[in-house]
């Protein structure tokens, strides 16, 4: 699962960089990164891990890193799975707000699948779901190691439970 998701996200991180490369500034962007010196970069990635990134001034050279770090997340915003695009869908949400207002309702949901019997159902054991009693649901312990074990159950249980809230 996670080979495939990996093949999709080089997959789209290259189409996207593909079109990207029409832009007139990218030419200059792609130079910019080229002078860039590999331990400058370093330097500004230990200060960003370790959340130091401000407390000293920076050099000519991190600021340099750090505009060109802005501009690099625009050219793979639509690459599925980098922060980058989590960035663009939260400023898609943020001008939906300015745009239409605050919404008068909202749901979050969370299918938990290691305490939901369907999951068992799903993997083939033989459950009434209509007459479940207490003593018969399942233990979480186990459920989370079957679904461990087998998270296309999960992605099942989860469409389904998706799809049955939206109608």
């Amino acid at each position: 699962l996670f080979t495939a998701f990996n093949i999709l996200q080089r997959r789209s991180m290259l189409r996207s960089v593909a079109a990207k490369t029409q832009h007139s500034w990218f030419k200059n962007v792609a130079s910019e990164l080229n002078q860039v010196q590999s331990d400058i970069a370093k330097v500004v990635a230990h200060k960003m891990a370790t959340e130091t990134l401000y407390d000293a001034p920076l050099s000519q050279h991190e600021v340099k890193v750090l505009s060109l770090m802005k501009q690099v997340q625009s050219v793979t915003r639509l690459v599925d799975g980098l922060n980058s695009s989590r960035l663009s869908m939260r400023n898609e949400a943020r001008s939906m707000i300015i745009s239409k207002g605050l919404p008068g309702f909202f749901v979050t949901l969370n299918p938990a699948d290691i305490y939901n019997p369907i999951v068992q159902l799903l993997a083939g054991a033989d459950i009434d779901i209509d007459h479940l009693l207490p003593r018969e649901v399942p233990n979480s312990y186990r459920q989370g190691l079957l679904v461990a074990k087998n998270s296309f159950l999960a992605a099942k249980f989860f469409n389904i439970y998706v799809k049955v809230f939206l109608q």
